[in-house]
């Protein structure tokens, strides 16, 4: 992203994320470097969690995500026994996050405006 001028009213590159953080919900506005604190979880499901960033989560998580969407079984596919344990803990942090392409356009990457619900998970 270097020499990327960010700007926040007329950009939505960057997503949102979601952390949970001393008992509550934290929804993660990571380039505007705000958060918003205490907010129902119903409206940040969707997201993914801020500390899936690293060059080995991400991959991870993309072929986790085609699994998904292929609809195999990820356990039986990845066989997690006596792999590194951050495999597991990518995949606990992931499944309960519906499949990306299910998810609205519109809606991909944000937090839910008040009112809006999605019911996007089997």
């Amino acid at each position: 992203m270097f020499g990327y001028d960010y700007n926040p009213e007329k950009d939505d590159f960057f997503p949102d994320f979601k952390e949970y953080r001393g008992y509550r919900w934290i929804a993660v506005k990571f380039y505007e470097k705000k958060s918003l604190y205490d907010i129902e979880y119903k409206r940040i499901f969707h997201l993914e969690y801020s500390t899936l960033r690293s060059e080995i989560e991400i991959p991870e998580r993309i072929l986790m995500e085609v699994l998904r969407k292929e609809g195999k079984d990820i356990e039986k596919e990845l066989d997690f026994e006596g792999k590194d344990k951050e495999m597991l803990i990518t995949y606990e942090k992931m499944k309960g996050i519906p499949i990306y392409s299910k998810i609205p356009k519109e809606y991909r990457g944000r937090v839910l405006p008040e009112g809006v619900e999605l019911k996007l998970l089997d």
